[in-house]
């Protein structure tokens, strides 16, 4: 169901933009990247993140430390999603979009929030998700779990790396996954 270049695996994120465990994710999100590059030696890769803060974040660092290239995800309002960051984040975005070999400035969708928008790129153009998660429902549209749901229906594969939400107060944990940071290989 791919529209998959050949040679080329296009890597998207998707997860949480409060995170409670950072380092434990970050060794979680390398091992992914590296099991997903000694899956298929033969392709070259590209990480593509809308670099807000949490995950997609994180997991953009881990790439560039891999030296995997970054392409950044902006939604078409994009003054509007930078200024929702705090001032401490909008630098590391910025030390982040210095680094990418290119940025992707998203079209706005009749009827659709900028967070639909990123969902429907990662959905439609990615060969491979990797969503840092808790495995609940999205709590609004774009949101992670609806991400995932959409994705994992094209069979493509995800990785889904268990990681509470920083803003629930009452995290309960997915029956599958049971400790923050383990790794779930779908499809």
């Amino acid at each position: 169901m791919s529209n998959r270049n050949r040679g080329l695996m296009r890597i998207g994120i998707t997860g949480h933009q409060s995170l409670l465990n950072p380092e434990l994710l970050r060794n979680a999100l390398h091992s992914v990247l590296t099991n997903i590059e000694s899956q298929f030696v033969e392709e070259q890769f590209e990480f593509y993140s809308p670099l807000a803060p949490g995950a997609d974040s994180l997991a953009a660092w881990v790439a560039i430390q891999l030296n995997i290239p970054l392409v950044v995800l902006l939604p078409y309002d994009e003054r509007e999603y930078l200024d929702s960051f705090t001032a401490e984040h909008r630098c590391k975005f910025e030390q982040l979009a210095q680094q990418a070999q290119g940025i992707i400035h998203l079209p706005q969708q009749e009827g659709k929030n900028r967070y639909e928008g990123i969902e429907d790129y990662l959905v439609e153009h990615m060969d491979y998700l990797i969503a840092v998660w808790d495995g609940e429902k999205a709590h609004g549209p774009g949101g992670t779990g609806e991400v995932v749901e959409r994705f994992l229906r094209t069979g493509k594969p995800c990785a889904w790396v268990y990681a509470e939400n920083g803003l629930q107060k009452d995290n309960v944990k997915h029956e599958s996954i049971r400790a923050q940071g383990n790794i779930q290989y779908i499809n």
